[in-house]
């Protein structure tokens, strides 16, 4: 659709500008994507977007723990080196005599190893065990684009690999299909004050909204509407955009249910002010302690590109990393909440060992991950990087596979088993010893499932207009039981009931007939003794 008046449409200078805002607002709204199964809103200054219904989000929902993981993504490329400094290593200083980090001027963690100055705020969660720090971590061949390392880092993919899925979208999206089609009462993830990351892109398409006002939130939180589908130029334009509202409208699935989270609780210390990461980190607080439901929580901070003048621009950097986590865990522990939630640093890479001639720093490789709560073992993993062994570019060479962290987070923070986290990254990524006790209640396999219960992919598919869906019900304790089959259109709205109803135990099929539904991705889904089973249909015409 076009972002100008209709031809022959006469607008004053005070309707031009209510036209001009009906635009910004259209386009917004076209921009997330109509079809979006999540949503986004302000919490103060702040985008919020909650993700709904990927694979491996589904699954974290059906997980048996208050467990949360907080992933802060350090955007443009963290300097590991001026990060967790080798005080003791002659090269470092040599290769950096203008950026060199002395002893003396830093945060000592042992006679070897110290912090950034700027992060000495974490000593307590250093002395008290709930730091971790992963040292060296990267991959084969690294990549040294911004746009194409964070692929990988949030694809978990090899550097020669393009992956259009997250690593956590494709968790059981074979396993579980049944939730792209099942209505959660709460966001599985949120996502806050960045943009849209592929870390959550499932095989569909994206599923978020970004609302970018304060009054929209107002307005959600209010009566639960993104728009006032009557506030309107009197005009065809005009009419264009209310129906666009009333769309809009209709998909905002989790507003009443973030609301209503940040309203059962507040934030019970100051956190930094002028700290963008402390204020989103804020928000993740008051949804954790509200008790929103959501397991995984992403935010962002910006500017780690440091080409030039990097002892400035980095060290306030690492004072608003270190601020706005001590911060955050403070908070979470006025409810007792700090060892239930896990926060992991991540950045798209690490940089070059030589300072260049503007006293920064230019793209490099491999570089330290940090961890932090009360369910995580406190100390270092890896070795020293080594100075002496760059690889052709002058980069570091990685010790530890960044997909170790990751694996380690799913199999022992959450309980995911291995075998799925094997099938999500393509192969086996040995864990690390990073969280105090692992978590020994995980997820639902097909063990778990009566094999009594099934639904078959329907056949033919693709199919015009007809196809048949078979499926299997009955068990040994419930040979009769209440079955229900029904379409769903992929913004859950429920299009045909084909059984509902008592049924022998046994196999069936049924006709479904699509005659009078446009080309598409449909979902069959079967709800009978407990279990909820998914099939997703298209639809050719």
């Amino acid at each position: 659709m076009c972002d100008h008046p209709h031809k022959g449409a006469s607008l004053d200078h005070g309707q031009a500008h209510a036209d001009d805002h009906a635009k910004w607002t259209r386009r917004d709204f076209l921009t997330a994507g109509l079809a979006a199964a999540g949503f986004g809103f302000l919490i103060g200054n702040t985008p919020v977007k909650a993700f709904a219904s990927h694979p491996m989000l589904s699954m974290l929902g059906s997980l048996e723990t208050d467990r949360v993981l907080v992933l802060i993504q350090l955007n443009g490329g963290n300097d590991g080196l001026n990060t967790v400094i080798p005080i003791n290593n002659d090269i470092y200083y040599q290769r950096r005599p203008g950026l060199g980090i002395r002893a003396n001027d830093a945060y000592v963690l042992n006679p070897d190893v110290a912090l950034h100055p700027g992060m000495r705020g974490f000593e307590s969660m250093w002395e008290e065990g709930k730091m971790g720090i992963v040292r060296n971590v990267g991959y084969t061949s690294p990549n040294l684009s911004h746009f194409r390392a964070t692929d990988i880092m949030v694809t978990g993919s090899d550097s020669d690999v393009l992956t259009k899925t997250g690593w956590m979208g494709r968790f059981l999206n074979g396993e579980y299909p049944e939730y792209q089609a099942t209505d959660f009462p709460h966001p599985l993830a949120v996502q806050i004050g960045t943009n849209q990351s592929l870390l959550f892109q499932g095989p569909e398409s994206g599923m978020s909204m970004n609302i970018s006002s304060i009054g929209l939130f107002e307005r959600l939180a209010s009566d639960g509407k993104a728009y006032d589908v009557h506030a309107v130029p009197n005009t065809l334009y005009g009419q264009e955009l209310a129906y666009l509202r009333s769309l809009t409208n209709q998909s905002y699935t989790f507003a009443g249910v973030v609301h209503e989270a940040s309203g059962r609780a507040t934030n019970e210390v100051a956190y930094p002010a002028g700290n963008a990461l402390a204020a989103n980190l804020a928000i993740v607080a008051k949804l954790i302690k509200g008790n929103l439901g959501a397991k995984v929580y992403m935010v962002a901070l910006n500017g780690f590109d440091t080409h030039a003048n990097q002892l400035t621009s980095h060290d306030l950097l690492m004072r608003n990393l270190t601020g706005a986590v001590t911060s955050f865990y403070a908070d979470l522990a006025k409810k007792e909440m700090d060892g239930k939630v896990t926060a992991m640093t991540f950045s798209e890479f690490g940089r070059r060992v030589n300072q260049n001639g503007s006293n920064g720093t230019d793209h490099g490789s491999s570089a330290p991950m940090f961890v932090f709560g009360g369910g995580v073992k406190g100390g270092m993993v890896g070795s020293e990087p080594n100075l002496s062994a760059l690889d052709a570019n002058g980069n570091l060479q990685y010790e530890t596979d960044y997909r170790q962290v990751y694996a380690t987070m799913m199999n022992d923070w959450f309980g995911v088993p291995a075998a799925v986290t094997t099938d999500v990254f393509g192969r086996q990524f040995t864990k690390l010893d990073l969280i105090k006790e692992p978590a020994t209640t995980g997820f639902r396999t097909d063990e778990g499932r009566p094999n009594e219960v099934t639904l078959e992919q329907n056949y033919p598919n693709p199919f015009n207009p007809r196809t048949m869906i078979q499926f299997t019900v009955g068990t040994q304790d419930l040979a009769s039981p209440h079955v229900r089959l029904a379409i769903y259109d992929l913004m859950g709205r429920e299009i045909q009931v084909l059984v509902d109803g008592l049924m022998p135990a046994g196999e069936h099929r049924v006709d479904f007939n699509g005659s009078g539904l446009a080309s598409g991705v449909y979902i069959a889904r079967l709800t009978t003794g407990g279990q909820v089973m998914s099939i997703k249909m298209t639809l050719v015409k």
